[in-house]
Formats: structure tokens, C-alpha cells, sequence
């Protein structure tokens, strides 16, 4: 992986590679670099256009984190993997405790992985409320709990 200021590159082509690019450029779209991440980490189209109109009714948090999120990531769920695009549920604990999953897609272009948003410019397919992390990998050694 390659560090340049808030934009993190060259993941593996692999699944994991991918659901790592997934938390790391979506964990940099709420701060004042939005534009340079987009610019370089969201997939070209008119999904990342519509991302771009809407982010930009927005404050910058300069936090990390998606914007109007104050979540942590836990872990993730691959639902679907080939070696050009990944879809996969992003765990969250939400700011009151309670768990979510964020569904999202990532594609190979250029040589790395990229968020694709989806056609309204949102980064996520969808967000579900879930019980707990069972069914989920992990980040890190806790209980996720």
C-alpha cells in the first residue's frame, strides 16, 4: 500500500485488497480532501458525478469517516468477488452502539481498486441494521462487541 497525504493506493488485487480499499477511501470522503480522493479513488461514471454534486452541498468534517457518519468500522462480509469488482458488507457500530452493515462495491480500474458509487452518487448500495457481528470478519483482536 502506497500513502500519499489522504490518498491511500496500490491495494492487492484481491478480495481483501478490495474491502480494505473500500474502508480506507470511503473513511476519507468526509474531510476537506474529498476532491483529490474522488478524483483519484471513486470509479469514473455517473455515479461518481452525482457523488461530486451532492458532496459538494456539504461541509467539510475534517474527520474521518463517510460524511454524516459517526460510525466505526468492525469488520466485513464478501457477498460477491471476481478479480474485477467486489461487493461486500462493511460492518459499523454506530454512534449509539448498535451494528450495521453498509453495502458497497469496489472495481479494478487503472491498476487499483475504486469506489464505485452508485447511480445517485451514494458510496454505499444500501444499509441494513443487524443484531450483532455473527457471520462477519473481524478487524483486530476484540469481541467486536
Amino acid at each position: 500500500m502506497k500513502v500519499d497525504g489522504p490518498v491511500w493506493s496500490c491495494f492487492a488485487r484481491t478480495p481483501l485488497g478490495a474491502v480494505i480499499a473500500l474502508h480506507a477511501i470511503s473513511a476519507k470522503t468526509g474531510g476537506s480532501d474529498w476532491k483529490v480522493v474522488t478524483e483519484k479513488q471513486l470509479a469514473r461514471g455517473p455515479g461518481r458525478d452525482a457523488f461530486v454534486a451532492e458532496r459538494s452541498k456539504l461541509p467539510d468534517t475534517n474527520k474521518t469517516g463517510t460524511p454524516g457518519s459517526d460510525g466505526t468500522f468492525l469488520g466485513f462480509r464478501l457477498l460477491n468477488a471476481t478479480k474485477d469488482q467486489v461487493t461486500a458488507m462493511i460492518l459499523v457500530r454506530t454512534a449509539d452502539g448498535r451494528h450495521a452493515a453498509l453495502t458497497a462495491s469496489a472495481v479494478w480500474e487503472d491498476g487499483d481498486w475504486k469506489l464505485r458509487p452508485t447511480l445517485t452518487g451514494s458510496l454505499t448500495e444500501s444499509m441494513t441494521a443487524v443484531g450483532g457481528t455473527d457471520g462477519f470478519v473481524l478487524w483486530g483482536t476484540g469481541n467486536g462487541s
